[in-house]
C-alpha cells in the first residue's frame, strides 16, 4: 500500500499522520462512556443489551448504533364447543428498527448521536395469547411498544379468530375473523414504526370470508384463514414477520399458514434472529391422527401453530416473535429487546 493510500485509509477512521505520529482529525478523540443493561464487548464494540426496562446513562456522548424490537402479538384461539373446530391465526411480529447492515435500505436506520444524559429504555411485553374455547373465539393481544434513544416502535398485531365475541351461529352478518393490524407507535416518524399484522382466523362456510390483516412499514401482513367443508376442516393464517408476510391457511387436511420470517442481525455481538410471525392453527374434524396440522412460526422467534386439541406455542422471549394460533389457548407473543453499541 502506498503512502497516499495508507493516509486515505487512516482518514476513513478519523486519523492522520502528524508531527508526533498518528493524530486524531479534529483533535483528541473521546470514547463514549455509558452504563446500563448488560454490558459486554465484541471485537471493536462495546454493547449494552436490555431485555427488561432500565436506563442508558451517558457520561461522554457520541454516535451509537442500535436495535429496537417491539413485543410480538399473541395467537388467536378457536370457538367454544360444540364448534371447537375453529382455529386461530398466529400473532404478528413486533417492529424491528435498527442500524444493522443486514437490513436493506430504506428500512435500515441511521446512527443516533447521544449526549450526557439518562435515556429511559422500555421493553415491549409480548401480547397475551387468546384464552381457549371462548364463545365465538377470541383475538390475541397486541404486543407492547419498545422505546430507546427517543424512538418508539410498535408491537405486533394479535392473531384472529373465526368470530370473536359472538355465538355461533351468528345472526350478525359481519365477522371479526381478521387478524389485528400492526399497531402504529409514536416516534419521530409515527407511520414508520408499526409492527406486523396478526394472521386471520378461519373462514366460515356460512358467515363470511377469511380474515386477513395489514402490516406497518416495519412489518408485513398476516395471512388468511381458510375453511374446507368436505371434509370439515379449518385453519388460521400465519402472523406477519419483519421480512415476510404470513402464509395463508390451505390444503386438506387444512394446515395453518406459516409465520412470516424475520431477520438475523449481528448488532448484539452474535447472530440474533428477531421479528418472526407466529404460525396459524390447523385441523381436520374427527381426525384420529396425533399430527399437528398447525404450521411453523417464522425465523426470528415465531411460535408454533397449534390445532384443535393443542395450544399454540409461545413466541421466543426478546425476539418480538408472534405467538402461535390454536383451537385452544393461543401462544403468548415474545417480548422485545433493545441493544445499543459503539466503538470501544
Amino acid at each position: 500500500m502506498g503512502v497516499r493510500s495508507l493516509g486515505n485509509a487512516l482518514a476513513s477512521f478519523g486519523y492522520k499522520f502528524g508531527t508526533t505520529g498518528l493524530e486524531a482529525v479534529g483533535g483528541p478523540r473521546v470514547s463514549i462512556v455509558a452504563s446500563g443493561g448488560t454490558k459486554t464487548t465484541s471485537g471493536i464494540y462495546t454493547i449494552h443489551t436490555f431485555t427488561s426496562p432500565g436506563n442508558f446513562v451517558v457520561t461522554n456522548g457520541g454516535e451509537v448504533e442500535y436495535l429496537i424490537v417491539g413485543g410480538g402479538g399473541g395467537g388467536g384461539c378457536g370457538d367454544a364447543p360444540p364448534d371447537a373446530d375453529a382455529e386461530g391465526g398466529g400473532g404478528g411480529a413486533g417492529a424491528v428498527y435498527s442500524t444493522d447492515p443486514a437490513i436493506p435500505s430504506p428500512q435500515r436506520k441511521s446512527p443516533i448521536t447521544v449526549t450526557a444524559q439518562t435515556y429511559p429504555i422500555v421493553i415491549g411485553a409480548g401480547g397475551g395469547g387468546a384464552p381457549g374455547e371462548v364463545n365465538g373465539g377470541a383475538l390475541g393481544g397486541n404486543g407492547g411498544v419498545s422505546s430507546a434513544l427517543g424512538v418508539t416502535v410498535g408491537g405486533g398485531g394479535g392473531g384472529g379468530s373465526r368470530n370473536a365475541g359472538y355465538p355461533h351461529p351468528n345472526p350478525i352478518p359481519s365477522h371479526n375473523n381478521a387478524g389485528v393490524p400492526g399497531p402504529v407507535a409514536s416516534g419521530p416518524a409515527p407511520t414508520d414504526n408499526a409492527g406486523s399484522g396478526g394472521g386471520g382466523g378461519q373462514a366460515d362456510d356460512n358467515y363470511g370470508p377469511p380474515g386477513t390483516s395489514t402490516g406497518g412499514p416495519l412489518g408485513k401482513a398476516g395471512g388468511a384463514g381458510a375453511f374446507n367443508s368436505t371434509p370439515s376442516a379449518s385453519g388460521g393464517g400465519g402472523g406477519g414477520g419483519f421480512t415476510g408476510a404470513g402464509g395463508n391457511s390451505t390444503g386438506d387436511p387444512v394446515y395453518g399458514g406459516t409465520g412470516g420470517d424475520g431477520i438475523t442481525l449481528t448488532i448484539p455481538g452474535s447472530p440474533l434472529a428477531v421479528g418472526g410471525g407466529g404460525g396459524g392453527a390447523g385441523m381436520r374434524n374427527n381426525d384420529p391422527a396425533p399430527a399437528n396440522w398447525g404450521s411453523a412460526g417464522g425465523l426470528g422467534g415465531g411460535g408454533l401453530g397449534g390445532k384443535q386439541d393443542r395450544n399454540g406455542g409461545d413466541g421466543t422471549a426478546n425476539t418480538g416473535g408472534g405467538g402461535g394460533g390454536s383451537g385452544r389457548d393461543g401462544g403468548d407473543g415474545g417480548s422485545g429487546i433493545v441493544v445499543i453499541r459503539y466503538p470501544t
